[in-house]
């Protein structure tokens, strides 16, 4: 049996951020999760 596990580390929302901000990181990492389709992920 095979389970597919994804880890994901998501950085803190800091003002220092600039073009970073979380609000723009959003949709890859949404992206991301539905590209991979992982059964089990881990937000460090």
């Amino acid at each position: 049996m095979n389970i597919k596990v994804m880890t994901f580390n998501l950085r803190l929302r800091t003002p220092n951020d600039g073009i970073n901000i979380f609000d723009k990181r959003r949709p890859r990492i949404i992206e991301a999760i539905q590209e991979q389709y992982p059964e089990i992920i881990g937000f460090p």
